[in-house]
This record gives C-alpha cells, structure tokens and sequence, in this order.
C-alpha cells in the first residue's frame, strides 16, 4: 500500500546514513538511489520502508531536491524530528517510501493531463 505505511522512521534513515556513509560522503539522492538503494531493495521488489517496517498514521511529507547533499536534508529532518516524536518520527519520502525497482508501476503510466 503506497501513503502512510509507507512512510520511515527518523532512526532508519539515520541508520541508514550510518551504514553507508562512507558510500553516501557529499553525494545526492541521484547518487544514492542507483547506487544503494534499488541494489538494496531489488531482491525483494520493495521500498526501503517495506523493508525497514510498516509505517503507523503520523507522518511528515518531505519535499526536497534530489540534487542536494542527502546529509543536508537528514540534517533538516533531524532538527524536525527533535521537535516532533524524536527517533520514531515518520517521513515520507520518495527516495525511501516508493519501490525505486518499479517506478512506472508506482506513479501510473497515464498523462497526467488525461
């Protein structure tokens, strides 16, 4: 189900970080879904989210640029966390929340002016 199951906790993105910040370095989203995450998730067709766990109601939408440095917008999700529920803060974010392997399948082949 594609929404708020879908959506990841604060800890898993910094987790996230963590275990592969020596891949990650300065480098953006384009970056880090080709080469992380849909290597990542591609054995078993699903987003990083699926993966990580089920998602509960709450949760935050981020909008962002997959251009910037990914530790530049963790590091604005994790000054928003601080103010929210901390750790277990939920986002949804693209890069994490959509299965990266089936695109396509994800936002629907149609024009979006049909």
């Amino acid at each position: 189900e594609i929404g708020a199951p879908r959506s990841v906790r604060w800890r898993d993105l910094r987790q996230f970080e963590m275990t592969f910040e020596t891949f990650i370095g300065q480098r953006n989203l384009y970056y880090m879904v080709s080469n992380i995450i849909k290597p990542l998730t591609q054995p078993l067709n699903l987003s990083f989210a699926e993966m990580a766990g089920p998602g509960m109601d709450l949760y935050f939408y981020v909008s962002h640029s997959y251009c910037w440095q990914f530790r530049t917008t963790l590091t604005c999700l994790g000054v928003h966390a601080a103010g929210q529920a901390g750790l277990d803060s939920r986002y949804w974010m693209c890069a994490f929340s959509m299965n990266q392997n089936q695109v396509g399948d994800e936002l629907g082949y149609g024009c979006l002016f049909e």
